[in-house]
């Protein structure tokens, strides 16, 4: 485990299934998944520095409508004092909103599909509080004005010649 491999082989792309393309759609190609076929030669790297981050990747694709409960882990035992964290990059949204549920050793992402939704995902242990943002007040710069003031400071500033929102 935390061991990384170098392949060599030819890089393969396989049927279509685009980047949130339903499969009842038209057949292009230039959209399947690559793989390596065949593999010609694989060895253990010994070294790799820097360490990256332990995280599991995952793709969540949807076609259609209706509810769709993903579970999230990220790998290994949960660390003590850390919780699962993700980051998320939607490539296709049609009709699709989701929601986040954080549990003790999982991220649970409820779809709610309204037509496509493909997203990719990463899922780590992290810290179990974000650091706090720092205390210092915050002044508006020469030529603005304050448009919500908190204490001691500004939330929000916009130029003096403008109206607040």
């Amino acid at each position: 485990m935390g061991q990384y491999v170098r392949l060599v082989g030819t890089l393969w792309e396989d049927d279509p299934h685009d980047l949130g393309r339903c499969w009842d759609g038209p057949t292009e190609g230039g959209y399947g998944w690559y793989e390596l076929h065949p593999v010609d030669c694989m060895g253990r790297i010994e070294l790799f520095a820097p360490t990256p981050p332990r995280s599991t990747a995952r793709v969540i694709a949807a076609c259609g409508a209706g509810d769709v409960e993903v579970p999230l882990s990220p790998p290994g035992p949960r660390p003590p004092g850390m919780v699962p964290r993700f980051e998320e990059v939607v490539r296709v949204n049609e009709r699709t909103t989701r929601r986040f549920t954080t549990r003790p050793g999982s991220v649970v992402v409820d779809l709610d599909v309204g037509g496509r939704f493909w997203a990719y995902y990463r899922v780590y242990w992290g810290d179990s509080l974000p650091p706090p943002p720092p205390s210092r007040p915050r002044t508006c710069p020469t030529g603005e004005k304050c448009c919500e003031p908190v204490a001691g400071g500004c939330a929000r500033c916009v130029p003096i010649n403008r109206a607040c929102p």
